[in-house]
């Protein structure tokens, strides 16, 4: 396994929403999961338009906004896009990175963003969430 997966898989473990996984279970999670960077102000689901994913911050700090008010700050280990991955509606907010932070992940080095994990299908399990 690359480094940078075991570093996601350590990363993961840590994170309330998968305690109960076992690292193997880890391990699979973060092999069929793409790692996104979102720069500061980016959305990354639109109120009412068509999208889709279950995202989990790794890092960075996200802001969901409704109908133009923000209504949470997500950080380290709080997830959003699950309402619309489990019902197939359109998301229900805005949800953008809201911070900057240093990532120190694969991508582009030196980038200056929020750090998320795109999961496209359901995973279950429950932590801090929010209808985006």
């Amino acid at each position: 396994m690359e480094a940078g997966t075991e570093n996601l898989v350590d990363t993961l473990a840590r994170l309330s929403l998968f305690a109960d996984l076992n690292r193997p279970q880890l391990e699979t999670l973060a092999l069929s999961s793409t790692e996104e960077v979102y720069v500061e102000g980016q959305r990354v689901l639109r109120q009412g338009m068509t999208g889709g994913g279950f995202y989990v911050i790794l890092e960075g700090e996200a802001s969901v906004m409704i109908d133009g008010q923000e209504r949470a700050r997500l950080r380290l280990g709080d997830f959003f896009g699950e309402i619309s991955i489990l019902t197939g509606e359109a998301p229900t907010a805005d949800a953008g990175s809201r911070r900057r932070t240093a990532w120190r992940g694969r991508g582009s080095r030196g980038a200056r963003s929020s750090r998320a994990m795109r999961r496209p299908a359901a995973c279950s399990g429950a932590s801090r969430s929010t209808s985006a």
